[in-house]
Parts: structure tokens; sequence; C-alpha cells
């Protein structure tokens, strides 16, 4: 259940700022949600052993950034020969980036889902249900890097740089997710005479 995050669909809630002289991506919770919503209810089936065979929806999935801690928040409907009900799972995500530091991968750590059932009026517990073994809702979001050429005058005549972003960390804050991004810049080698004439060759 993987689904990849396009750039125009991420505009929507990335924003840019300058944090001490390098850059910050900002990515909006509701972004997130927005892709979880459209993935819809997702159902299936499992087996445990007080309850027996069972089916599973979940339903209203939600992701809320916090301090450090992205949550996770879902609500479950189990259906079995036993038991019928309807409970809340909360869990965790967890982010991680991919080897060349250019993709987001985010996927459900964590979550729980306690089942029981009332009798005579009291809260009877049967089993905690891990839900990551069957509901595994995963993101893959591309960070938009992208190194810029400029050239500047020097005293003994001009010079060509690029400019090099890269991935330095991350960071959870009430509602979003901060991508630091650490701007490096490179002095370009000047051209040998013999790249010059291949390029003014038609």
């Amino acid at each position: 259940m993987i689904r990849k995050l396009g750039l125009l669909s991420m505009a929507v809630g990335l924003m840019g700022a300058s944090v001490g002289g390098n850059s910050m991506l900002q990515i909006d919770e509701a972004v997130i949600n927005s892709l979880l919503s459209s993935i819809g209810p997702v159902s299936g089936t499992g087996n445990a052993s007080v309850v027996n065979d069972y089916k599973w929806t979940i339903q209203n999935p939600k992701i809320t950034f916090a301090d450090g801690v992205a949550n996770f928040s879902a609500d479950a409907d189990i259906q079995s020969s036993v038991i019928t009900t309807k409970a809340p799972v909360k869990g965790t995500i967890k982010f991680m980036l991919n080897e060349s530091k250019t993709q987001l991968k985010l996927s459900l750590e964590k979550a729980n889902l306690q089942l029981g059932m009332t009798v005579f009026g009291n809260w009877v517990p049967l089993t905690t249900l891990d839900v990551t073994k069957f509901y595994k809702p995963s993101f893959d979001v591309p960070i938009p890097l992208q190194t810029s050429e400029f050239s500047l005058d020097l005293p003994n005549g001009s010079g060509t740089f690029e400019l090099v972003p890269s991935v330095e960390s991350l960071q959870l804050t009430n509602g979003k997710l901060g991508i630091f991004i650490r701007l490096g810049i490179i002095k370009k080698a000047p051209k040998t005479t013999t790249e010059k004439a291949k390029i003014s060759q038609p």
C-alpha cells in the first residue's frame, strides 16, 4: 500500500523558509492526511486466539505532527463470531530518508487496537491487535533538491559556481514536518579550449 506524492500535489502544503543561512522545506500534515483520505476505508481478515477469525476495516486515518512525534489515529471496525466492536487505533509514524536523501519515506511504525467487550456494565479486555501487521500505509515523498548554476565577476575574471542543496536533518513541529537543507557552493573549473570548441560547433 505504497503511494508516491508528486511535486504538484505537495506544492499545496510545501513552504520554504530560511534558517540560519540554510533553507527549510515544510510539509503540512494536511497534505499527508489528504492522501490517507484518498485511500478510503481498507478492509481485510485476520485471526486471533480469543476472537477467532475476524474481519477488520480501518477508516478515518489521520496524522498529527507534534513536537518530535508524528501521531497516527484511525477508527477500526472488528467483526467476528465472538465480538463485533468499533474501537480507536492509536499509533506513531516513522520517517526515513533513502540512501541518497532525495526521498522521504513515511510508514506506520506502531499502532495497537485493544479489543474487549462489556459484561454486566464492566469492560473486559480480550486481546490487543498489532494493526501494523495488516494495515501498512506507506508514502514516498520526493524532496525537491535542484542544483543551480550562477556566475560572479571576480578580480581575475568571471567565475561559474554551483549551488548544491543537501538534506541535513528533519524536525517535527506542531502541524508541520521541517526538512532542513544545507546549501553548499562549488566553484566549477573553467572549460578547456577543446570543450569550448565542441560547444560552439553547430
